[in-house]
Parts: C-alpha cells; structure tokens; sequence
C-alpha cells in the first residue's frame, strides 16, 4: 500500500464538476465553428465575408452566444453524468436506480391510500399541486420543504408518500445496490486525468481554448467537522461513513503543485497493515504568487463563455485562510456563488492538498 501526497499553491476557482462536464462537452461539440468563424474573421475576403470587418470584440461576443446556446440545449446526458455524481456523493436515492423495474415499483402502492383528488386523476398530472394531504396555506405545522418556501417539494401528500414507498421497496434490492456502484465507478472514469483518462479530452480544450488547467481532489468527511458536511435527504439511503465528493478548480498552467510517494517498509507488510506516514516540504517563489489582470481575465472568459458560477463546497474553510491579513481573504456568502468576476473575489491563491 503506497500513499501519494500532493501539495501546493494555486490561483484557482472552484466550480461544480459535474456542470464543468456538461458545459464543456457542449463546448466540444461547436469547437469546429468557432474555429471557422475565427478563420474567416482574421482571413476572409471578398464582398460576402461580412463577418472579417467587425471588431474583435463584437467576434468574440458571437463566439459566446454560440457556447452558451449550445450549453443551454445540452449536449450530452446530464442525467447519466448528475446521476453518477450523485451516486458518488451518495445523494441518490434507490427508486432512481430501479426505474425499470416496473413491478417493484407497482408493488410500492401496496396499501397506500390517495386522497380523491389524486385517486381520480393521477400523482403525476398537472392537478398534483391540488393534492388534499399536501401543505397549504390553512396548514398550522408545515412540513420543512414548505416551511423553506420549497412548496413543489412538500413532503406531504400522495405523490410523496408514493416515493417514500418506493424507495423502500428498492433500497435492499440487489438492483439498487449494483447499479449505484456501477454509477460510482462511472463518476471515477469520467474524471481521470491523463492520456487514457475519460476527462483527456475536457483537459485538452480547457488548456487551449481558455489557458486554465483542471485539479480535481476527492475527499471524504473531515471527523473533526462532520457538521460542516452538507446535509441531503438521501444520505439515509446510505452509509454515512462512505460519503465522499469531488473538489474540483479551475487553475492557471504550471500551477505551484509538488507530489511526494510513501510506502511502508517490507517488515510493516508482513507483520500487520501497514500506517504510512509522510511530509512534504516546498519552498514557494514568492514573486510567482502575484497574479496578473490578464490572467483574471482568463478565468472571467472561461467562467462567463461555458456559464460557470463558483462553488464552494460547505466542507473547505475557505473562511479560515492562512494569512495574516484574514479581512483581505475573508469570503461572504455572496462570493460563494459569485459571477467570477473581480467583485465575486475569485481566483483566489489558495493551498491545494490531497492524499491517495
């Protein structure tokens, strides 16, 4: 058993995984047209090529558009890929994984009574939100969802109590159980990195379209602070000692990372399972840390054309930096989800560490 430890400093951005996927698989998709449209505005001629007199700047505003249509259409299954993070997360719930197992599913309304409302229509008609056992605004105790003024996920009522039913039917299927790791390990493919990686392609364009770098780190819950891990709804379905996430950032190239590999000693294998241990210790540039307001604008162009918000993780204390200047680096909870611009505070220098 080896263990690799990696650590060091970065001007980065944190960003939902998932969406980075989706967003930059539609950027795939038109990368093509946007490199003709570049062509024929830096080299076209002749009366019809209309698109070579406009500025730069108006170019680069169509090249946008084009991205940003293309991700609000959607280019590959965010299902699979929201499914497989999730799983990962373990924020699935089991009727998810057993959607095709129709007589299961029939089984779970077995003894469930519906109000006539929905008895006479259906749970999943339109005429749900007139369902008789949901909240409204007569109800004295309200469930939490609505009490959150989350009313299209009131707890209360047929549709509800159905999944609820479902789900308990299908959590201690083997069906449940197998699928949900295979959308484990499909989450893990997506995001390896490397010439055989299923994130290889994702890497390329991010470099070369927008000059950025992707760091992923995994990580499981911190035991100190496990309140600080956010609470889902069907973190019951699981084992709370398997939840686990993907961190992911957005950073310039070269950034400041070094990699140390520690392995036991041939004795320590035979006698017992090993404990590895180990330190890493870098010296930092400290003229390297500054960063420049065209590389800013690079993070501002990348988050801005594949509609990337930042996304901090409830579990990393970005409100405790290490520095004594904490007013300079305290973060508000409108930086948490900020537009990546200079007024959100991103990129931030931050300490990246991770273990495997």
């Amino acid at each position: 058993m080896t263990k690799t430890l990696s650590a060091g400093l970065a001007w980065a951005v944190p960003v939902n995984p998932a969406t980075l996927i989706d967003h930059a698989h539609a950027y795939l998709k038109v990368a093509s047209r946007l490199h003709t449209l570049r062509l024929c505005h830096r080299f076209g001629k002749g009366d019809g090529v209309h698109i070579a007199r406009l500025p730069i700047e108006i170019e680069q505003m169509i090249e946008t558009c084009i991205t940003q249509a293309q991700v609000r259409k959607g280019s590959m299954s965010l299902w699979d890929c929201g499914l497989d993070f999730e799983c990962f997360q373990s924020e699935c719930s089991p009727k998810q994984h057993c959607s095709e197992a129709t007589p299961l599913l029939e089984s779970a309304e077995d003894g469930l009574e519906y109000c006539t409302v929905c008895a006479e229509e259906s749970i999943w008609a339109d005429t749900y939100a007139r369902c008789e056992k949901r909240c409204n605004a007569q109800t004295v105790t309200k469930c939490d969802e609505c009490k959150k003024q989350l009313t299209e996920d009131c707890t209360r009522g047929c549709r509800a109590e159905y999944e609820e039913a479902a789900n308990m039917v299908c959590a201690d299927t083997t069906l449940f159980f197998e699928d949900h790791l295979d959308h484990k390990s499909a989450w893990r493919a997506r995001i390896t990195q490397g010439p055989q990686g299923g994130f290889r392609q994702y890497d390329e364009i991010i470099n070369k379209a927008f000059g950025l770098e992707v760091h992923f780190i995994d990580t499981t819950r911190d035991v100190q602070r496990t309140d600080a891990w956010p609470k889902h709804e069907n973190h019951r379905w699981h084992e709370y000692d398997d939840l686990q996430t993907t961190l992911c950032y957005l950073t310039l190239p070269k950034k400041l990372i070094g990699t140390a590999v520690f392995e036991p000693c041939q004795m320590a294998w035979e006698m017992s399972e090993p404990t590895v241990s180990g330190g890493l210790v870098q010296m930092v540039d400290t003229t390297s840390l500054v960063i420049t307001e065209k590389q800013r604008r690079r993070f501002q162009h990348t988050m801005q054309v594949l509609e990337l918000k930042p996304h901090v993780h409830g579990s990393q204390e970005y409100n405790k930096p290490i520095s004594p200047n904490t007013e300079m680096l305290k973060l508000s909870e409108k930086d948490k989800e900020g537009t990546g611009s200079e007024k959100s505070g991103w990129p931030r220098l931050l300490l990246l560490a991770h273990s495997d």
